[in-house]
């Protein structure tokens, strides 16, 4: 039966390594370490030899006078084979990427290995060690989220009530039962968007905030029809103000500096959001439509009752 390709590949870089490590080897001794007969090692070696061309450094340059005489194995060079790898800052910033978009993607058991395959990047890459600690606990974050995004997979499917704990962008802790309606991916990671029964209304949750998943029974609250025709406006917040997302049912689409983040944020009324932006006017930095003007005046409007209140 013809050997599979994959296998014969990784045998042959196997037996370069080895050849390289152990120069003037006998065929015996190679043929013994790889469980291979005489005929079947001198096979590889002259196929080796026939990789590449005859000029310096453009094969594996065996030894042909050492080996027809005395049947032993001299590789002189491995045509940089094993040479340390090393990635660009900007190789090593993409694959950081695609691990970060597929650890939610993957099982329990691949998940766990996904944060020491970015330390192994981050090395690769040469990145400070700052903003590699900062990416290996992001993805971290985001391979212990893979078990909770799991089991809410299931629970969508099953059509099934779940309870958790989660950890609002503010950092406050409560246990949370909700009829999950859908899972969707944002520039922030997944979130999970249902019926929440302490809310009384329907809300997101960021994934990467939920632990301890645990099935309720049937989902009692079934999916509505979501209005997508309300306005939107778009606030960069500060830290402070990220419990904006969670309770206003809107979007992180972006990271800031600082902690930051940019919101968008469904306004079904205008007077409810220029008081919002009155309420978080310390941390707020841009909004989109610019209505701090009309936030001010209303601010300024409510200030003058109150006034003529406490003067009478």
């Amino acid at each position: 039966m013809p050997e599979n390709v994959q296998l014969a590949v990784v045998r042959l870089a196997s037996m370069v390594a080895w050849m390289s490590d152990h120069p003037g080897a006998t065929v015996d001794e190679v043929a013994a370490h790889f469980h291979r007969t005489r005929r079947q090692v001198r096979r590889d070696v002259e196929y080796l030899a026939s990789v590449g061309d005859s000029l310096p450094g453009a094969s594996f340059e065996l030894d042909w006078e050492l080996y027809e005489q005395e049947q032993r194995v001299s590789l002189r060079s491995t045509l940089g084979a094993f040479a340390p790898l090393r990635l660009s800052a900007l190789e090593a910033q993409a694959l950081l990427i695609g691990l970060s978009a597929m650890t939610p993607l993957l099982g329990k058991e691949l998940s766990v290995h996904v944060p020491h395959a970015a330390l192994v990047v981050c090395a690769l890459g040469g990145l400070k060690e700052a903003d590699a600690e900062q990416r290996v606990e992001a993805i971290q974050s985001l391979a212990s989220s893979s078990a909770s995004l799991e089991t809410l997979r299931d629970a969508l499917l099953r059509e099934e009530r779940v309870s958790f704990t989660y950890v609002s962008a503010s950092g406050v802790c409560t246990r949370r039962i909700v009829d999950p309606w859908s899972l969707e991916a944002s520039a922030s990671g997944w979130l999970l968007r249902g019926w929440c029964t302490r809310a009384g209304q329907a809300r997101s949750f960021a994934v990467a905030s939920i632990s301890d998943v645990r099935g309720e029974g049937p989902r009692v609250e079934q999916p509505r029809r979501v209005r997508h025709d309300a306005p939107t406006w778009t606030l960069d917040v500060d830290r402070d103000a990220r419990w904006i997302a969670d309770e206003y049912d809107g979007r992180i689409v972006a990271e800031l500096d600082g902690g930051g983040a940019r919101i968008t944020l469904p306004v079904w009324n205008e007077q409810w959001g220029l008081s919002l932006l009155i309420d978080v006017a310390p941390h707020l930095r841009a909004v989109t439509p610019d209505v701090r003007d009309d936030a001010a005046r209303r601010a300024r409007s409510v200030l003058s009752v109150w006034t003529r209140e406490d003067a009478s």
